[in-house]
């Protein structure tokens, strides 16, 4: 198979990436509904939704609550959800323009080298945002206790793995300027 061009390795990989589009908006919507019910459960005091529950009486089932209402879990467990997706997000959006440039036969165009590093800076971004919310729920747990069921812990450890790939990306994106560079320098030579 090859790798450049219509019906190539690119052309299934974007698919790809599209469908993983689709399901990180998904993922984000399911959260944000999630997290204002699972809030809006916590202020009303109801634990479950169901036929005494304010939206019981709409949906005529009874559905227990993702977390039980206790807002010291749902908050960070959103958190996470939410910065995870706008970073998939915004990853795949990079990766869209990048797969599409390799099917059009063009890998080597100036935008590229900007988008793998909008890539590491995603990645980046995450896990900077998964530290601070560790350190956010140590601080909730310090300032409020932990939650009766125990569902809170704190691990503040660094992923040498994402870090890796931040720098591989940076490094990419360089390769991938320089030969935009040199291209753009090959067809203005005769």
């Amino acid at each position: 198979m090859k790798a450049l061009g219509r019906g190539s390795l690119s052309s299934l990989l974007k698919l790809v990436v599209d469908a993983a589009l689709i399901a990180a908006w998904a993922f984000l919507a399911v959260i944000v509904l999630g997290t204002v019910l699972g809030l809006a459960l916590y202020l009303t005091g109801s634990g479950k939704i169901g036929p005494q529950g304010f939206v019981g009486g709409l949906f005529g089932m009874s559905i227990e609550a993702a977390i039980d209402g206790d807002w010291r879990a749902l908050i960070p467990a959103a958190l996470s959800g939410i910065v995870l997706c706008l970073g998939i997000i915004a990853i795949c959006q990079h990766l869209r323009h990048i797969l599409a440039s390799l099917v059009n036969g063009e890998p080597f165009t100036p935008e590229n080298g900007p988008r793998l590093r909008g890539i590491a800076l995603a990645i980046a971004v995450i896990e900077l945002a998964r530290f601070a919310i560790s350190l956010g729920v140590a601080g909730l747990i310090a300032a409020f206790g932990q939650p009766e069921d125990g569902s809170l812990s704190v691990s503040l450890n660094i992923s040498l793995g994402a870090w890796a790939a931040v720098l591989v990306l940076l490094v990419l994106a360089q390769v991938f300027q320089e030969g935009a560079r040199l291209r753009s320098e090959e067809k203005l030579t005769i």
